[in-house]
């Protein structure tokens, strides 16, 4: 099977909550910031992609470029 993902995007690798101190709990009404990187075609991370078995395939760019490496492959 070939994998291919797509890198160059920014992409949300974590959600993050906010909370005012280590020793709270959790509150469900606080705000999700993001952290982003580069290393996802703009939905979904490489690692992402890479967890299953096969061939490694990485094409700089989003889906489409993603699609227009699968006709290659």
């Amino acid at each position: 099977m070939a994998l291919i993902a797509g890198i160059g995007k920014s992409t949300i690798q974590y959600l993050q909550k906010d909370r005012s101190s280590l020793t709270q709990l959790w509150d469900t009404n606080t705000s999700l910031s993001t952290i982003n990187s580069q290393a996802g075609d703009g939905n979904v991370m490489a690692s992402s992609v890479f967890v299953l078995d096969g061939d490694q395939h990485l094409v700089e760019g989003g889906i489409w470029g993603r699609y227009s490496a699968a006709i290659l492959f």
